[in-house]
């Protein structure tokens, strides 16, 4: 017993080195795929495009192309296959954090930065960054626990009768699962949560604290507690130390490289364009000869499997936002309540629920009223942190000198959430339903088809389509069903969530 509980811990300390190289590569990947998309009307339609896309698309989906190109690497190939399924569950709420952050950047500040004459590397460290730090660390909380959300599916993928896993708790969970031993489940959850509270301790903490000197007001307007005052005021004063240390390190490298910005910033915007266009030619005719095999009957199921999910999708995520931003709203208003729930919030964000499906789930849904509620239950929690983190971001970045003001005029409290929180924080509360959207998608395929062991729940549904294609190896069906789910996606992306996010944002920058 004690054996495997130095395992457990083992395995856990192994998935949470994996989720953390994915959060970072995701804020690389984020901050580059950003600054390409801004630099022109032409790369921004192409690349926040894609982005839609690709957030759309559950880790089933993946699974089939990073099987195809790494497992040939051998362990380290499995190795990266796992990060790589890891970062599908973190970069997409990351980029979309930063892009409409430096969108919403105050028009006032970027004439500022003109006028001081700022280059690419000085405005990053005294503009972009520093603006958009509060919204991106929250992000990157949520984006830490969507990595653990779907471990289990990251460490331990298939399809047909292949099956890779690597050493992890996600896939010792599953493994346990399999064989019916439901107390070193409970005990991996257990350690997860231990890890989970550590991380936060040790690093979210900190990084909140840091970001607290980046809100543009007089005055800080939340005192985070959580750690002993010495211990709290190092790890703070040494981000601020690395921080000030950057600063003269980055007017060098400016400097240095000034007359190399602006060829190179025509280059990136000329190029970037044809890069992703040639991919997608590539891709497509890879996939114009798999879809060959595809029946009339294969394309009738989907079409109304994708009409059930839609209906599930919409109601769920319409559960989650009747709950989530009221509650949002009152966690970001009243900020010590805020502070004691921190650590509560981000250990229930973080648990993987897929783990509960098989404990729980499939007792639900042997009745058919389960079978109905069940599906929409599950999607709901997949979409609620995200819109729960950014709604109390978008509060939370709202200064408190406005809500003073608010105070002394007077406003009872319909007032205020009318003209003051609501549109003070409606960026990001789209932004949250913009990858909530994703999110619940990703959920549909794990709410409607599950297999462990000898259970089995298959519930109609483009979800389950992607589910079982994955199981039985049914390419030409998975790549098509996930087509069709992304465009599903895709459409609704553009048309509502993109418009109402920029009108959000042209509203904050006048």
């Amino acid at each position: 017993m004690i054996e495997e509980l130095i395992k457990i811990i083992a395995l856990s300390a192994a998935s949470l080195t994996r989720v953390l190289l994915a959060c970072l590569i995701s804020l690389v990947i984020a901050v580059t795929i950003s600054y390409i998309a801004i630099s022109s009307k032409k790369n921004e339609k192409l690349f926040i495009g894609i982005i839609d896309i690709l957030q759309s698309i559950p880790v089933l989906s993946f699974v089939p192309g990073v099987m195809l190109i790494f497992s040939k690497l051998g362990k380290i190939g499995i190795e990266v296959s796992a990060i790589i399924l890891i970062l599908t569950g973190t970069v997409w709420n990351i980029i979309f954090s930063y892009y409409s952050s430096l969108k919403s950047i105050p028009n006032s500040m970027n004439e500022l930065s003109k006028a001081l004459k700022l280059g690419p590397i000085r405005k990053f460290f005294f503009i972009d960054f520093p603006y958009s730090t509060p919204q991106l660390i929250w992000n990157t909380i949520l984006s830490f626990g969507g990595g653990w959300y779907f471990i289990t599916y990251c460490e331990i993928f298939s399809v047909g009768e292949l099956e890779h896993s690597v050493f992890g708790i996600g896939s010792y969970m599953m493994s346990k699962l399999e064989n019916g031993e439901k107390l070193y489940v409970i005990l991996s959850l257990i350690s997860i949560m231990f890890v989970i509270t550590l991380t936060f301790i040790l690093l979210w903490l900190p990084l909140l604290l840091f970001s607290e000197r980046f809100k543009f007001e007089v005055r800080s307007s939340i005192e985070i507690k959580g750690l002993p005052e010495i211990l709290e005021k190092k790890i703070s004063d040494t981000f601020d130390g690395l921080y000030e240390k950057f600063i003269p390190f980055s007017e060098k490298i400016e400097s240095k490289l000034k007359g190399f910005f602006l060829p190179a910033g025509k280059l990136i915007s000329n190029t970037s364009f044809f890069i992703p266009i040639s991919l997608i030619i590539l891709i497509s005719i890879y996939f114009s000869s798999e879809l060959k095999s595809l029946s009339i009957d294969d394309i009738k199921i989907t079409i109304f499997s994708a009409i059930l999910s839609t209906i599930r999708v919409i109601i769920g995520i319409t559960l989650s936002g009747v709950i989530a931003i009221p509650f949002g709203i009152f966690v970001g208003l009243n900020r010590q309540i805020y502070t004691r729930l921190q650590p509560l919030i981000l250990l229930l964000s973080s648990i993987p629920v897929p783990v509960f499906v098989p404990l729980v789930y499939l007792e639900i849904t042997e009745n058919p009223i389960g079978k109905l509620a069940g599906p929409i239950i599950f999607i709901s929690l997949s979409s609620f942190w995200y819109l729960f983190y950014n709604t109390v971001a978008g509060v939370l970045s709202i200064p408190s000198d406005i809500f003073e003001v608010a105070k002394v005029l007077r406003m009872n409290t319909q007032s205020r959430l009318k003209n003051v929180i609501l549109p003070g924080a409606s960026k990001d509360i789209f932004v949250g339903f913009l990858t909530a959207w994703g999110g619940a998608w990703n959920g549909s395929f794990v709410a409607e088809y599950l297999h462990v062991g000898e259970k089995k729940l298959q519930i109609l549904g483009i979800g389950s389509q992607i589910s079982r294609s994955a199981s039985e190896g049914n390419i030409p069906l998975l790549i098509f069903s996930t087509m069709f789910m992304s465009l599903l996606v895709f459409t609704t992306n553009i048309l509502i969530w993109q418009r109402l996010i920029k009108k959000s944002a042209k509203r904050i920058k006048d």
